[in-house]
C-alpha cells in the first residue's frame, strides 16, 4: 500500500521591488489548501491485499445487509443455511434464532446456550450446546431434541463449541473450556484433562457410543472445518497468545497427522472458519473477516464494526456470507460459495 503526502507550500520570505521609491514588500504568504474531510467508511468494507487471487471471489464495494436490527443481540455465534432460511445463536440469552423473508423469529428457545451448528443431509441439525455440555441432534420442523454425545471416558463434556460433518456422515467437534466461564457458559470446572477435538463415526444411521479424541494439544481449539475434498482438516486456536490455524491430513481411519501452522492471525483470533469451494479458507478474528488462498496467502479482509465470532456461506444461491458479531448480524453478497452447498458434499459447516 503506498501512502499519499499531499504537496507542502513553503513560503520563500523574498522581497518584491516596487517600481518606483525603491520599495520592497514581502511576497504574500501562500495560501494553505482546506484540509478534506475523511470519508467515512461503511458499517462493512473490503480491503485487499492481492487483488489478482481476490478476482471473482468477492467486490470491494461488496452490498451487506443487517439481520434484524443493529445492537439486537447479546453474543451471536453459530450462524447455519437450513433449507430457505438462517439460524444462529444468541449464546448469553439461550436462544437460537431464524432468519427468513427479512424476518428474525425464535427457533428453539432455550437453547442451552448453543453455539456451532452443521447440517445433516436429512435436514435435521447437529449442536453443540454449551449449557448443556453435549452435541444434540435437532429435528428442524419438531425441534425435538436428542443428546448423541456428552461424554468422554465417562466424564462430562467441557463445552463443545464448533463442529463439522464428512461426507461419511462422520462427526468431528472441538470442546474448549471456554464454558466453565458462569458468565457465558455454565460455570462448572471441567472434568477433562485436556481441551479435545474429538470425532464421532458412525454405522448407517446410528452414531458411535464412544468418542475419540483425535487432538489434545491445543490450548482452546474452537473453529473447524474440511478442505474441499476432506484430504485436510483446519482447526483454529484461540488460546492466549496462541491465535493459529493449524492444518492436519486426514488419514483414511479418520485419525489426523502432520500438523501445520497454515496461520497466524497477528491483530485477532481466528474463531469460525469455512472453506470454499475454491479451497480459501475465510476466517472470524475478531477485527473482521480474513480470507486466505490455499496457499496460506491473505488476500483480503472483511471489516465489520463489531468483533466477528462466526461465519458461514448461504442464501438463495449459497454466495451469501452471514457473519455473527456480538450483538449484530450482517450479511454480505460474495462470488464465493461452501462446497456443500454446491453439491460436492453432504454437509459440512
Amino acid at each position: 500500500m503506498y501512502r499519499v503526502v499531499a504537496p507542502v507550500l513553503f513560503a520563500t520570505g523574498a522581497l518584491l521591488h516596487g517600481c518606483g521609491g525603491g520599495e520592497t514588500t514581502a511576497a504574500p504568504p501562500s495560501p494553505t489548501p482546506p484540509t478534506p474531510a475523511p470519508v467515512p467508511k461503511p458499517d462493512i468494507w473490503v480491503e485487499v491485499f492481492d487483488a489478482a487471487k481476490l478476482e471473482g471471489v468477492i467486490s470491494e464495494n461488496a452490498t451487506f445487509e443487517v439481520v434484524g436490527t443493529k445492537e439486537q443481540f447479546t453474543f451471536t455465534e453459530g450462524p447455519v443455511w437450513v433449507s430457505g432460511s438462517w439460524i444462529f445463536s444468541d449464546i448469553p440469552a439461550s436462544i437460537q434464532y431464524q432468519f427468513k423473508g427479512g424476518s428474525v423469529t425464535e427457533f428453539r428457545n432455550p437453547s442451552n446456550k448453543s453455539v456451532g451448528n452443521a447440517l445433516l443431509s436429512d435436514g435435521k441439525l447437529l449442536t453443540c450446546e454449551i449449557e448443556g455440555r453435549s452435541v444434540v441432534m435437532v429435528d428442524v420442523s419438531t425441534k425435538e431434541r436428542t443428546v448423541i454425545a456428552d461424554l468422554y471416558n465417562e466424564s462430562n463434556l467441557t463445552s463443545p463449541n464448533d463442529i463439522v460433518i464428512s461426507k461419511k456422515g462422520v462427526v468431528y467437534f472441538t470442546d474448549p473450556s471456554y464454558g466453565t466461564d458462569p458468565g457465558g457458559g455454565h460455570g462448572f470446572p471441567s472434568d477433562q484433562s485436556f481441551n479435545n477435538v474429538f470425532r464421532l463415526d458412525k454405522s448407517g444411521s446410528e452414531y458411535a457410543k464412544e468418542l475419540v479424541s483425535v487432538e489434545q494439544n491445543l490450548v482452546m481449539p474452537n473453529g473447524i472445518v474440511f478442505n474441499p475434498d476432506e484430504t485436510k482438516l483446519y482447526i483454529s486456536d484461540t488460546g492466549a497468545k496462541e491465535n493459529k490455524i493449524w492444518v492436519y491430513d486426514v488419514n483414511s481411519d479418520g485419525t489426523l497427522k502432520n500438523k501445520v501452522l497454515f496461520a497466524h492471525v497477528a491483530d485477532g483470533a481466528p474463531d469460525g472458519i469455512r472453506v470454499d469451494t475454491g479451497g480459501r479458507l475465510w476466517s472470524s478474528t475478531g477485527k473482521g473477516v480474513n480470507i486466505y488462498a490455499s496457499d496460506k496467502t491473505l488476500i483480503a479482509k472483511i471489516h465489520v464494526p463489531e468483533f466477528a465470532t462466526n461465519l458461514a456461506f448461504g442464501g438463495s444461491d449459497g454466495k451469501d456470507l452471514m457473519i455473527t458479531a456480538v450483538s449484530s448480524v450482517w450479511i454480505v453478497k460474495t462470488n464465493a460459495t461452501a462446497p456443500e452447498l454446491a453439491g460436492d458434499v453432504i454437509a459440512s459447516v
